[in-house]
């Protein structure tokens, strides 16, 4: 079993910690209170990852192991490591029960859920925007783009129904999964905000789900099947238990991320949904077709819509992290509300489609693709504060800002394409 998921980890791994296949052995914390039988997968950034009976996976770090867990890891890799101060350490804590959403909860929070944002190795203050990370050409078209809620990871929704798994700082793929199938061309992601918890909407209606390792690792959840048509955007919520989808069969659906329960759906819209936001309490939702705005009561259930333009079909709509503000093209330009007081602000003014847009984590800027540019907006002034030139044919349509801030990841949708990420122009 470990050496099948060391192949989806892949060799980004071997190079940048230490990693070697081992049996299942029982590991203990250094205070001795703490006991779990797993397989060594690797040690990396100051922790040691493992691999339990069921698939998943915990990292621990080095300090809070015991004296001989640190002499069987030398063993095996051939390398010293540090094992630092003894701590105590619950993330040792053995839950036999791994479907306990709540045990799971519990092990992924001692882990990795409220990560410390990772910035690019080699980046800093003051830097000049531009291209600061390539992947390489990826083959058939990437649709859609999400990082991981710190940032260590950079997943892309492609075409030729797979979905890509990519190390940031190292500039390299982890992981690939094999052609989705049921899915078809993949649409539409979204991450939780732990990055534990990863969603892909495909063009056949379907939404498949993964557990996300901390080394890039995907294990197959349950999906969710509650559209006719193509998805078209996603949201899950902050603490990763629901999820929002918006399709072509113009409603919005909620339901529950590891059951795939559907709680809830939203109708009224005329066009297919363009995008969706929870709130980060998880008990208010937003939606939008591009013409009307739909005000969600996720406790109740209940929905208000509210029309706020007339328009062709845009390309696209995107809601500001904090779900205050709206952004839709119309035609070369962008349109912005203000949702709090539901007020239209002065327009984005550009001369050339904006393919897709996305807000930056504070909400203040907005990152928009154009043919071969992506542009960068000032939303308090409504100015083009600057432009980075994509290298490649086409329409920018697939962007991702990062958690930092401070960059973003774009590309167009054609084939032959290289993926790229660049940092932004500084506030």
């Amino acid at each position: 079993m470990i050496i099948s998921h060391l192949r989806n980890i892949g060799l980004a791994l071997m190079v940048s910690g230490i990693c070697s296949v081992a049996l299942a052995r029982e590991w203990t914390s250094s205070n001795g209170k703490f006991k779990i039988e797993a397989e060594f997968v690797a040690v990396k950034d100051g922790k040691v990852v493992l691999e339990k009976p069921d698939g998943t996976y915990v990292s621990v770090p080095l300090s809070m192991i015991s004296k001989k867990d640190i002499e069987y890891i030398e063993a095996t890799t051939g390398k010293k490591v540090d094992g630092g101060e003894a701590k105590d350490s619950e993330e040792m804590t053995n839950k036999e029960d791994s479907n306990d959403d709540t045990a799971d909860r519990e092990e992924t929070s001692n882990s990795v859920a409220k990560p410390k944002t990772i910035k690019l190795k080699g980046s800093k203050s003051g830097d000049p925007p531009g291209v600061v990370r390539e992947f390489g050409e990826q083959g058939w078209g990437i649709k859609c783009l999400a990082f991981s809620g710190n940032g260590a990871h950079l997943f892309a929704g492609k075409s030729d129904e797979m979905v890509a798994v990519f190390d940031v700082n190292e500039g390299s793929r982890l992981n690939i999964t094999k052609r989705l199938d049921d899915l078809g061309s993949i649409e539409a992601l979204a991450v939780s905000q732990d990055g534990t918890r990863l969603a892909a909407g495909g063009y056949k209606g379907i939404v498949k789900t993964w557990k996300v390792s901390p080394t890039g690792g995907l294990k197959d959840g349950t999906p969710f099947a509650g559209h006719s048509e193509s998805v078209t955007t996603l949201a899950v919520s902050a603490d990763g238990r629901f999820a929002l989808s918006g399709s072509r069969d113009k409603t919005v659906k909620y339901w529950q991320f590891d059951t795939g329960k559907e709680f809830a759906s939203f109708e009224g819209f005329d066009r297919e949904v363009k995008a969706v936001w929870i709130s980060p309490d998880g008990t208010q939702a937003k939606a939008t077709d591009g013409e009307s705005l739909a005000r969600i009561d996720l406790k109740a259930k209940e929905s208000e819509m509210v029309r706020v333009q007339d328009s062709a079909s845009p390309q696209f709509a995107a809601f500001s992290p904090d779900g205050r503000l709206l952004a839709i093209n119309d035609g070369s330009s962008i349109r912005l509300w203000d949702l709090d007081v539901t007020k239209e602000l002065p327009l984005l003014k550009s001369n050339e489609i904006q393919w897709i847009g996305v807000f930056t984590p504070d909400s203040q800027r907005l990152v928009s693709g154009a043919n071969g540019v992506i542009n960068v907006w000032d939303v308090n002034t409504q100015k083009r504060v600057g432009a980075l030139t994509n290298e490649g044919v086409g329409y920018v349509q697939a962007i991702a800002a990062s958690p930092d801030g401070e960059h973003i990841s774009g590309c167009s949708s054609g084939a032959g394409v290289v993926l790229r990420v660049f940092r932004l122009p500084p506030p």
